[in-house]
């Protein structure tokens, strides 16, 4: 996935994750750390975060409701994975 091709649901999402289990959001969708990529995709992820924050929507609720729409086989992949408690 490049950060070009990257929507707003998306981005959130993975900022979400990301926070949630304090990885990059490169790293969920599987670009290596090392490549140049990452960074700009985790920099457009940031960005997308951020502009949705200055909204009178919280990123909070966003999240909330975000997570409520993820399918439970998700959920348990991204455990069996490590990013889960």
């Amino acid at each position: 996935m490049k950060a070009k091709h990257l929507n707003d649901r998306t981005a959130l999402m993975l900022d979400a994750v990301g926070q949630r289990y304090h990885c990059r959001p490169s790293s969920i969708v599987g670009i290596p750390s090392w490549a140049g990529d990452s960074v700009l995709f985790d920099m457009r992820v940031l960005a997308i975060a951020l502009e949705h924050e200055q909204q009178p929507q919280t990123l909070g609720d966003e999240i909330k409701r975000s997570r409520m729409e993820w399918e439970p086989e998700m959920v348990n992949e991204l455990k069996e994975r490590g990013y889960g408690n």
